[in-house]
């Protein structure tokens, strides 16, 4: 591909300093008039896309671009500093058109071997590819959504340093973005499961103290068994959903998706029928329903991530 040395230099500082005279490329350029650059690891199509937009070739530029390509396309952007080539318009015109479409970030695949099926579901993936893209190009809607899909559904705390398979490392390795991101995703992640975990712990803690015998039978032993069999139940349903132990930081293998399946069918049953005035039963606590409320408000109500969000720390 034959392109002008000027307007690379003007539109990339990363170009800029190649075609100085202090590196090869550059003293190539001065002393022939002409440098052969290879860039073996850059998508050739985002390449070319990116030239067009730097030589300011705007009929030649594609209106509509597939997640791969737009992927590719920021990471060239970010790697060499163009982002002022890409204009608002031109960038939220592909997003809009996605060919991959927005609507396919619902459920996870779960086809993937169980120990790669979070890290390689390639909705999991698309979803870090949209995160990529809004990072680059400042897009605050794509990012929220993005990130609520990964916050929700990803089963493990997600890093470019941590023992991440090394195959989805390497994937993470070749996108633009930032540590920062992810940590936040992480302490949502974490902070939604917390809230669960809490809500389930609070409620066996109640049982398990003596202090709550059923308070509407007279009888001693009847009022204890009575908060036995509830704290029997209890903990049947917990081991049927997989949650006994109850799941502990950093929750591997578990989603806040998966965790709200699993709480769906748990609930106190009050053996003696007096429930209705136990303390723990107040407002409805324990009773069928209680705790897919709890996370189904979470699940619902999950915003993702602003960039407001990302930098409130400082970062």
């Amino acid at each position: 591909m034959l392109v002008s040395s000027k307007h690379l230099s003007l539109a990339s500082p990363v170009f800029k300093a190649m075609l100085q005279v202090g590196f090869q490329e550059g003293q190539e350029l001065s002393t022939k008039g002409t440098v052969t650059i290879p860039l073996p690891e850059d998508c050739d199509r985002a390449f070319t896309i990116l030239m067009m937009l730097v030589h300011a070739k705007y009929k030649h530029i594609p209106d509509r671009l597939i997640l791969p390509t737009l992927t590719n396309l920021a990471v060239q952007v970010d790697k060499y500093q163009v982002h002022d080539c890409v204009g608002p318009l031109i960038i939220e015109g592909w997003v809009n058109k996605l060919e991959d479409d927005h609507a396919s970030l619902t459920e996870p695949d779960q086809s993937q071997p169980h120990n790669l099926a979070n890290y390689f579901d390639p909705k999991m993936c698309r979803a870090f590819e949209r995160i990529a893209i809004a990072w680059v190009f400042r897009i605050s809607h794509l990012l929220m959504m993005s990130t609520r899909f990964a916050i929700l559904h990803l089963k493990h705390p997600i890093s470019t340093t941590s023992n991440n398979p090394c195959r989805f490392k390497e994937f993470l390795d070749k996108l633009p973005i930032p540590q920062q991101v992810f940590d936040k995703i992480n302490s949502r992640r974490e902070q939604h499961l917390n809230t669960l975990s809490e809500a389930l712990r609070e409620a066996r803690d109640h049982l398990e103290d003596p202090k709550n015998e059923c308070c509407q039978v007279p009888i001693d032993f009847i009022r204890h068994n009575c908060r036995m069999n509830k704290l029997q139940h209890f903990n049947v349903i917990l081991e049927a959903q997989g949650l006994n132990p109850l799941p502990e930081p950093p929750y591997p293998e578990l989603s806040v998706k998966t965790m709200k399946m699993r709480l769906e069918p748990i609930f106190i049953d009050a053996f003696c029928g007096t429930g209705d005035h136990e303390a723990y039963f107040k407002d409805g606590k324990g009773r069928s329903g209680y705790f897919e409320s709890i996370a189904c408000r979470l699940y619902y109500e999950e915003p993702g991530l602003d960039f407001q969000d990302i930098f409130e720390d400082g970062a």
